[in-house]
């Protein structure tokens, strides 16, 4: 899977020891997990910490 450069708002790796964090806001769930799926690919799934949040969309899952 590929993800376009429209689907994340600034993501950051922090790298301390070989351990990694993910920050940063992406527009869905699944663009988050493929990610943090590729970042466990290469540092391992021990070391990695996902703070990746999931922009809200305006009226998404809204019914009002």
């Amino acid at each position: 899977n590929k993800i376009a450069a429209s689907d994340i708002d600034d993501i950051s790796l922090e790298t301390d020891n070989g351990n990694v964090q993910i920050k940063g806001t992406v527009t869905t769930e699944a663009v988050k997990k493929e990610i943090a799926a590729t970042v466990r690919k290469v540092a391992g799934p021990a070391k990695v910490t996902d703070k990746v949040n999931v922009a809200d969309r305006v009226g998404a899952g809204s019914n009002d």
